[in-house]
């Protein structure tokens, strides 16, 4: 393509700027399709984690109502649980996964006070 109003050099760097320009339109689209590949397949990845989650939600969901199950049968039939206090050293209460020391509340009169043992065994009465 002659242009009548370039001159020879100005038309030789018109013709390779189109070539570069080409060069980076192609180079462009295929990025852009890379990218739309790499988008998909994170998107199919997340939902099958999705799907994943929502199994293991599920069957914890349906665990947990097996637990509450049982607590309701104790319930009924008046069974303690222990709840992870201990007084190793007499009357120093302690929760024994780290040790720390136990606060609690007065609930009614004469229970959280002074008789900590009362609040070592969570009874289901």
């Amino acid at each position: 393509m002659s242009l009548p109003c370039l001159t020879n050099e100005s038309e030789k760097d018109f013709d390779d700027s189109r070539k570069a320009l080409s060069a980076l339109e192609t180079y462009l689209g295929s990025t852009v399709n890379t990218l739309e590949s790499d988008i998909q397949k994170t998107l199919n990845t997340l939902k099958s984690h999705l799907g994943t989650l929502k199994s293991n939600v599920g069957s914890k969901v349906k665990r947990l109502d097996g637990d509450l199950k049982v607590l309701e049968e104790d319930f009924r039939k008046n069974v303690g649980y222990w709840i992870g206090l201990t007084d190793l050293k007499e009357g120093d209460w302690r929760w024994t996964f780290d040790q720390s020391n136990v606060t609690y509340k007065q609930w009614s009169n004469g229970n959280g006070s002074k008789e900590l043992r009362l609040i070592a065994l969570l009874t289901i009465l």
